[in-house]
């Protein structure tokens, strides 16, 4: 997710990132790859393919997002654990 589609030369294809926090085990963003997901019958031959297409995703929190303590963020079976700093009561 951190290069080019080109780059990719282990064709790492993620399949499913899910944002959770971890205290209550709340999922507050998840996404998946649909099942038989390739390409289309005929996009690979054509060479319109927009091979960036799909490797984006934008996501909008609540400010109560800033006010949790640990979230964990898994792309496929991965997961990485951010603890986030206690914020001064004048910017939460």
């Amino acid at each position: 997710y951190l290069c080019k589609p080109e780059d990719n030369i282990f064709n790492i294809d993620f399949t499913r990132f899910k944002i959770r926090d971890l205290e209550t085990g709340t999922v507050l963003f998840e996404i998946a790859k649909p099942p038989n997901s390739g390409p289309l019958e005929g996009e690979e031959e054509s060479g319109d393919v927009d091979t960036s297409a799909g490797r984006f995703v934008r996501y909008q929190f609540t400010p109560a997002f800033l006010k949790l303590c640990t979230v964990g963020a898994t792309r496929n079976t991965c997961e990485h654990i951010y603890e986030f700093p206690k914020l001064p009561d004048d910017l939460s």
